[in-house]
């Protein structure tokens, strides 16, 4: 008797709730709502949007009107599972969601492109932040190769001249004939850029790639440092330590190679290495190897490292500099 007099009460409710926030009822069981002429709203949607304060057209319409909170614990128990159906100026309207309701504690889904284009596109670093990393990277190179000369040698500082006064002629020789060394490299990839073959468009198409563009807005002089940070640090590692150890191994595991034979060994194999170091394309890596056999020769060449240091440095910084000035990032 009871239950039936608290049935008929939630009943009145719903009919009440209904009229107050502009519905009408459609059938006998109460399940089965219409706004207006339109299809079926469920009504546990209205529910759950009006008890979380989330404004909605037709609340905006009618201020006052709330349901009971029986009501809406009664409607979300019964989940009524009506799809509802909004065309034209009714979407503008009422704003209905037409998607399937999503059972509590899952994740809704996300709509829109901005959505999915948050989700896939990396995140695009700053200038300051291409800067700080290229400058931090290419520093621990350095650091790297100072520490594996002290620890299992050979030191790489021994192949550059000390700062003396009786070492000037050394030092700035050094460094003038690596500055003419990077003209027959510029030269060079200046020619080959002229090819059209897909492997070198594909090394022209790299300034269109975010970190590029980010690279590409720092300013002249923050690019003439990354050059000289990347000539001393990579020039350090590759030349100063690598080829120097991998130089003794050889000469040490098979003492029928000669020194000359080692070194030339060990010229070629840290020349692949270092071009292994820049995977960027499969061509790039060649072009980098190639690249390690010529700075690496300059320095076979001269016993100084300043050279090859002097050679890569210039050539980086023209480099970025000519791509700056032609390719502009936006």
């Amino acid at each position: 008797m009871r239950d039936g007099r608290l049935r008929d009460r939630k009943r009145r409710y719903q009919i009440l709730a209904a009229n107050l926030i502009g519905l009408r009822d459609e059938g006998q069981d109460g399940k089965s709502l219409r706004v207006g002429d339109r299809s079926g709203y469920p009504l546990h949607l209205f529910v759950a949007k009006l008890n979380r304060g989330l404004a909605h057209p037709l609340k905006s319409r009618h201020p006052r009107s709330r349901l009971p909170e029986s009501l809406s614990s009664e409607s979300r128990k019964q989940g009524i599972p009506l799809p509802f159906k909004a065309t034209g100026s009714d979407k503008m309207c009422h704003n209905l969601d037409a998607r399937e309701p999503v059972a509590r504690g899952q994740a809704q889904p996300t709509d829109g492109p901005s959505a999915s284009m948050d989700e896939t596109q990396p995140h695009e670093q700053t200038p300051d932040e291409v800067f700080l990393t290229a400058v931090l990277f290419e520093s621990a190179l350095a650091v790297l190769a100072i520490f594996l000369g002290w620890a299992i040698g050979p030191s790489a500082r021994k192949l550059i001249p000390e700062l003396q006064a009786e070492q000037f002629w050394p030092i700035a020789s050094g460094i003038a004939f690596g500055l003419v060394a990077a003209v027959p490299v510029l030269i060079a990839v200046e020619l080959l850029r002229r090819i059209r073959w897909e492997p070198i468009l594909e090394l022209e198409r790299l300034t269109d790639d975010a970190m590029v563009k980010s690279l590409l807005r720092l300013r002249p002089s923050e690019l003439v440092v990354i050059s000289l940070c990347a000539g001393i640090g990579e020039e350090l590692l590759f030349r100063g330590w690598l080829m120097q150890w991998l130089a003794d191994s050889i000469a040490q595991s098979s003492p029928a190679i000669s020194a000359s034979v080692a070194l030339i060994l060990a010229l070629l194999g840290s020349s692949i290495i270092f071009g292994l170091f820049h995977p960027i394309t499969r061509l790039y890596i060649v072009l980098a190897a190639l690249m390690g056999l010529y700075f690496g020769g300059l320095l076979i060449w001269t016993g100084n490292l300043l050279v090859p240091i002097t050679a890569h440095a210039a050539y980086d910084a023209v480099q970025l500099l000519i791509t700056r000035r032609t390719h502009p990032a936006d």
